[in-house]
Protein backbone atom coordinates (compact mmCIF):
# COMPACT_ATOMS: atom_id res chain seq x y z
CA UNK A 1 0.00 0.00 0.00
CA UNK A 2 1.42 3.38 -1.01
CA UNK A 3 2.13 5.96 1.65
CA UNK A 4 -0.50 8.71 1.67
CA UNK A 5 0.41 12.24 0.65
CA UNK A 6 1.98 13.99 3.62
CA UNK A 7 0.52 17.45 4.10
CA UNK A 8 -0.43 19.77 6.90
CA UNK A 9 -3.61 20.88 5.15
CA UNK A 10 -6.74 20.48 7.27
CA UNK A 11 -10.38 21.33 6.71
CA UNK A 12 -9.73 24.71 8.39
CA UNK A 13 -6.48 25.60 6.61
CA UNK A 14 -8.14 28.04 4.20
CA UNK A 15 -9.41 30.05 7.19
CA UNK A 16 -6.00 30.43 8.86
CA UNK A 17 -3.99 32.52 6.43
CA UNK A 18 -3.10 36.20 6.09
CA UNK A 19 -3.42 37.60 2.57
CA UNK A 20 -1.52 40.39 0.81
CA UNK A 21 1.11 42.96 1.76
CA UNK A 22 -1.25 44.76 4.17
CA UNK A 23 -1.28 48.44 4.99
CA UNK A 24 0.67 50.53 7.48
CA UNK A 25 -0.86 52.80 10.14
CA UNK A 26 0.97 55.50 12.08
CA UNK A 27 -0.15 56.79 15.49
CA UNK A 28 -1.97 53.49 15.86
CA UNK A 29 -4.94 53.44 18.24
CA UNK A 30 -7.35 50.68 17.32
CA UNK A 31 -7.36 50.33 13.56
CA UNK A 32 -10.64 52.19 13.04
CA UNK A 33 -9.31 55.72 12.80
CA UNK A 34 -9.36 56.93 16.38
CA UNK A 35 -7.33 59.99 17.35
CA UNK A 36 -4.54 60.93 14.92
CA UNK A 37 -4.31 57.40 13.52
CA UNK A 38 -3.91 57.32 9.74
CA UNK A 39 -2.77 55.07 6.91
CA UNK A 40 0.49 56.39 5.43
CA UNK A 41 -0.47 55.37 1.89
CA UNK A 42 0.25 52.49 -0.45
CA UNK A 43 3.44 50.48 -0.40
CA UNK A 44 5.26 48.60 -3.15
CA UNK A 45 7.44 45.57 -2.48
CA UNK A 46 5.77 44.35 0.70
CA UNK A 47 6.32 45.13 4.38
CA UNK A 48 8.27 43.19 6.99
CA UNK A 49 7.65 42.98 10.76
CA UNK A 50 10.40 41.44 12.88
CA UNK A 51 10.76 40.63 16.58
CA UNK A 52 14.10 39.25 17.76
CA UNK A 53 14.42 38.19 21.41
CA UNK A 54 17.97 37.81 22.71
CA UNK A 55 18.46 34.61 24.68
CA UNK A 56 21.14 33.66 27.16
CA UNK A 57 21.76 29.92 26.88
CA UNK A 58 23.24 29.01 30.25
CA UNK A 59 25.99 26.47 29.64
CA UNK A 60 25.95 24.53 32.90
CA UNK A 61 28.93 22.44 33.93
CA UNK A 62 28.22 18.76 33.51
CA UNK A 63 25.58 19.15 30.77
CA UNK A 64 26.08 17.64 27.34
CA UNK A 65 24.14 20.40 25.62
CA UNK A 66 21.29 22.84 26.06
CA UNK A 67 19.12 22.18 29.10
CA UNK A 68 15.40 22.90 29.20
CA UNK A 69 14.63 25.88 31.44
CA UNK A 70 18.10 27.42 31.17
CA UNK A 71 17.20 29.74 28.29
CA UNK A 72 16.74 33.27 29.66
CA UNK A 73 15.51 36.26 27.66
CA UNK A 74 17.96 39.13 28.21
CA UNK A 75 16.84 41.49 25.47
CA UNK A 76 14.34 42.06 22.70
CA UNK A 77 14.31 44.16 19.51
CA UNK A 78 11.29 44.83 17.30
CA UNK A 79 11.35 46.56 13.94
CA UNK A 80 9.48 46.99 10.69
CA UNK A 81 10.57 47.69 7.11
CA UNK A 82 8.03 49.64 5.07
CA UNK A 83 8.46 50.11 1.32
CA UNK A 84 6.56 53.36 0.94
CA UNK A 85 5.48 54.60 -2.50
CA UNK A 86 3.45 57.63 -1.33
CA UNK A 87 6.46 59.66 -0.31
CA UNK A 88 5.48 63.06 -1.64
CA UNK A 89 3.70 64.45 1.40
CA UNK A 90 5.42 66.49 4.06
CA UNK A 91 3.90 64.42 6.86
CA UNK A 92 5.21 61.17 5.38
CA UNK A 93 8.66 62.60 4.67
CA UNK A 94 8.93 63.75 8.29
CA UNK A 95 8.32 60.15 9.35
CA UNK A 96 11.13 58.78 7.21
CA UNK A 97 13.98 59.89 9.44
CA UNK A 98 14.01 60.67 13.15
CA UNK A 99 14.90 64.30 13.85
CA UNK A 100 13.59 65.80 10.61
CA UNK A 101 11.74 69.06 10.96
CA UNK A 102 10.01 71.52 8.67
CA UNK A 103 10.39 75.19 9.42
CA UNK A 104 7.71 75.96 6.85
CA UNK A 105 5.03 73.81 8.42
CA UNK A 106 4.05 73.18 12.00
CA UNK A 107 1.56 70.31 12.11
CA UNK A 108 -1.00 70.68 14.87
CA UNK A 109 -3.47 67.89 15.62
CA UNK A 110 -6.98 68.83 16.68
CA UNK A 111 -9.20 66.26 18.34
CA UNK A 112 -12.85 66.61 19.26
CA UNK A 113 -13.59 70.00 17.67
CA UNK A 114 -17.34 70.55 17.96
CA UNK A 115 -19.02 71.41 14.66
CA UNK A 116 -22.66 71.47 15.75
CA UNK A 117 -25.58 69.14 15.13
CA UNK A 118 -26.37 67.00 12.13
CA UNK A 119 -29.01 69.52 11.14
CA UNK A 120 -26.43 72.32 11.06
CA UNK A 121 -24.08 70.12 9.03
CA UNK A 122 -26.57 69.91 6.15
CA UNK A 123 -25.54 73.38 5.00
CA UNK A 124 -21.81 72.67 5.45
CA UNK A 125 -19.28 73.70 8.10
CA UNK A 126 -15.55 74.47 7.77
CA UNK A 127 -13.44 73.39 10.81
CA UNK A 128 -11.20 75.89 12.55
CA UNK A 129 -8.07 74.78 10.67
CA UNK A 130 -9.60 76.01 7.42
CA UNK A 131 -7.75 75.55 4.14
CA UNK A 132 -4.56 74.54 5.99
CA UNK A 133 -6.13 71.20 7.00
CA UNK A 134 -4.54 68.03 5.62
CA UNK A 135 -7.51 66.34 3.90
CA UNK A 136 -6.12 62.86 4.56
CA UNK A 137 -6.33 63.34 8.33
CA UNK A 138 -9.96 64.45 8.59
CA UNK A 139 -12.18 62.17 10.68
CA UNK A 140 -15.80 63.07 11.45
CA UNK A 141 -17.65 61.57 14.43
CA UNK A 142 -21.36 61.63 15.20
CA UNK A 143 -22.90 60.93 18.62
CA UNK A 144 -26.55 59.94 18.99
CA UNK A 145 -28.14 62.02 21.74
CA UNK A 146 -29.64 59.01 23.50
CA UNK A 147 -26.55 56.78 23.48
CA UNK A 148 -23.61 59.11 24.04
CA UNK A 149 -21.27 56.87 22.01
CA UNK A 150 -19.34 58.53 19.16
CA UNK A 151 -19.32 56.74 15.80
CA UNK A 152 -16.80 57.29 13.01
CA UNK A 153 -18.62 58.67 9.98
CA UNK A 154 -17.78 57.38 6.51
CA UNK A 155 -16.57 59.87 3.93
CA UNK A 156 -18.66 59.73 0.76
CA UNK A 157 -21.44 57.87 2.58
CA UNK A 158 -22.25 59.98 5.66
CA UNK A 159 -20.54 63.25 4.68
CA UNK A 160 -18.61 64.97 1.90
CA UNK A 161 -15.37 66.92 2.34
CA UNK A 162 -14.63 69.75 -0.09
CA UNK A 163 -10.92 69.21 -0.77
CA UNK A 164 -10.41 72.90 -1.62
CA UNK A 165 -12.43 74.78 1.01
CA UNK A 166 -12.41 71.92 3.62
CA UNK A 167 -16.14 72.38 4.11
CA UNK A 168 -17.82 69.29 5.60
CA UNK A 169 -21.39 68.63 4.49
CA UNK A 170 -23.78 65.93 5.67
CA UNK A 171 -25.13 63.43 3.14
CA UNK A 172 -28.84 63.17 3.89
CA UNK A 173 -29.04 59.46 3.10
CA UNK A 174 -26.17 58.63 5.50
CA UNK A 175 -26.19 57.54 9.13
CA UNK A 176 -25.98 61.03 10.68
CA UNK A 177 -29.21 62.20 12.31
CA UNK A 178 -30.31 65.82 12.64
CA UNK A 179 -30.04 65.59 16.44
CA UNK A 180 -26.55 64.04 16.47
CA UNK A 181 -23.64 65.94 17.96
CA UNK A 182 -20.84 66.29 15.37
CA UNK A 183 -17.12 66.48 16.17
CA UNK A 184 -14.08 66.37 13.92
CA UNK A 185 -10.40 65.48 14.27
CA UNK A 186 -7.69 66.61 11.84
CA UNK A 187 -4.15 67.92 11.38
CA UNK A 188 -3.46 71.38 10.02
CA UNK A 189 -0.49 73.60 9.28
CA UNK A 190 -0.57 76.15 12.08
CA UNK A 191 2.33 78.15 10.61
CA UNK A 192 0.45 78.66 7.31
CA UNK A 193 3.57 79.17 5.19
CA UNK A 194 2.74 80.91 1.93
CA UNK A 195 5.72 79.80 -0.18
CA UNK A 196 5.79 76.95 -2.70
CA UNK A 197 7.94 74.48 -0.78
CA UNK A 198 8.15 72.75 2.59
CA UNK A 199 11.85 72.70 3.43
CA UNK A 200 12.92 69.81 5.68
CA UNK A 201 16.07 69.96 7.78
CA UNK A 202 17.62 67.81 10.49
CA UNK A 203 17.17 68.68 14.14
CA UNK A 204 17.46 66.84 17.44
CA UNK A 205 15.30 63.79 18.07
CA UNK A 206 12.55 64.55 20.58
CA UNK A 207 9.57 62.64 21.95
CA UNK A 208 7.32 63.81 19.11
CA UNK A 209 9.43 61.80 16.66
CA UNK A 210 8.33 58.50 18.24
CA UNK A 211 5.07 56.98 17.01
CA UNK A 212 3.04 53.82 17.42
CA UNK A 213 3.03 51.94 14.11
CA UNK A 214 0.98 48.95 12.96
CA UNK A 215 1.16 46.58 10.03
CA UNK A 216 -2.40 45.51 9.21
CA UNK A 217 -3.09 42.12 7.64
CA UNK A 218 -6.23 40.67 6.09
CA UNK A 219 -7.25 37.24 7.47
CA UNK A 220 -8.51 34.70 4.96
CA UNK A 221 -11.22 33.57 7.40
CA UNK A 222 -14.73 34.59 6.39
CA UNK A 223 -15.76 34.20 10.04
CA UNK A 224 -13.50 37.05 11.23
CA UNK A 225 -14.67 40.66 11.10
CA UNK A 226 -11.43 42.23 12.36
CA UNK A 227 -7.99 42.54 10.80
CA UNK A 228 -4.73 41.34 12.40
CA UNK A 229 -2.29 43.93 13.70
CA UNK A 230 1.46 43.73 14.30
CA UNK A 231 2.22 46.77 16.44
CA UNK A 232 5.41 48.68 17.27
CA UNK A 233 5.32 51.03 20.24
CA UNK A 234 7.31 54.29 20.38
CA UNK A 235 8.95 53.50 17.06
CA UNK A 236 11.41 55.69 15.20
CA UNK A 237 12.67 55.57 11.62
CA UNK A 238 16.41 55.41 12.25
CA UNK A 239 17.73 53.73 9.11
CA UNK A 240 18.47 56.94 7.21
CA UNK A 241 17.06 57.90 3.84
CA UNK A 242 17.99 56.71 0.36
CA UNK A 243 16.34 58.28 -2.68
CA UNK A 244 16.88 56.20 -5.81
CA UNK A 245 15.16 57.59 -8.92
CA UNK A 246 15.13 55.19 -11.88
CA UNK A 247 13.94 55.27 -15.47
CA UNK A 248 10.34 54.08 -15.88
CA UNK A 249 10.01 53.42 -12.16
CA UNK A 250 8.25 55.22 -9.34
CA UNK A 251 10.22 56.12 -6.24
CA UNK A 252 9.90 53.62 -3.38
CA UNK A 253 11.53 54.59 -0.08
CA UNK A 254 12.41 51.89 2.44
CA UNK A 255 11.65 53.00 6.00
CA UNK A 256 13.54 51.13 8.71
CA UNK A 257 11.41 51.61 11.83
CA UNK A 258 12.55 50.39 15.23
CA UNK A 259 10.50 50.16 18.43
CA UNK A 260 11.77 51.67 21.68
CA UNK A 261 11.14 50.81 25.31
CA UNK A 262 9.21 53.31 27.40
CA UNK A 263 11.54 55.01 29.89
CA UNK A 264 9.09 54.29 32.73
CA UNK A 265 8.20 50.69 31.78
CA UNK A 266 11.26 48.54 31.33
CA UNK A 267 9.94 45.14 32.41
CA UNK A 268 10.10 42.31 29.91
CA UNK A 269 6.31 42.25 29.77
CA UNK A 270 6.49 45.85 28.51
CA UNK A 271 8.49 44.95 25.39
CA UNK A 272 7.58 47.56 22.75
CA UNK A 273 5.55 45.37 20.43
CA UNK A 274 2.11 43.75 20.40
CA UNK A 275 0.32 41.26 18.16
CA UNK A 276 -3.44 41.67 17.92
CA UNK A 277 -5.09 38.40 16.90
CA UNK A 278 -8.76 38.74 15.87
CA UNK A 279 -11.39 36.54 17.45
CA UNK A 280 -14.45 35.25 15.67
Amino acid sequence: MAVAIQTGITTNSHQRMVIGAGKVLVDFVDGVGGGSERAIGFTKGGNVFEVTPEYLDVDADGSYGKVKGLDIIIGCAAKMTVNLAEVLTTQNLLLMMGGLQSADRTWTFVTGEYLGTGLELTSGIVPGGGVNIDNNTVKVYYTHAALGIPHLAVSGTDYNLNVTTREITEIITGAILDTDEITVAYSYDSSASADNFDVLTLNHVDDDDYHDWALVGRPSSSALTKACYWVLRDALANGGMTINLQKKQNLVAALAIEAHWDRTNLDLSDAPFEIWVPQA
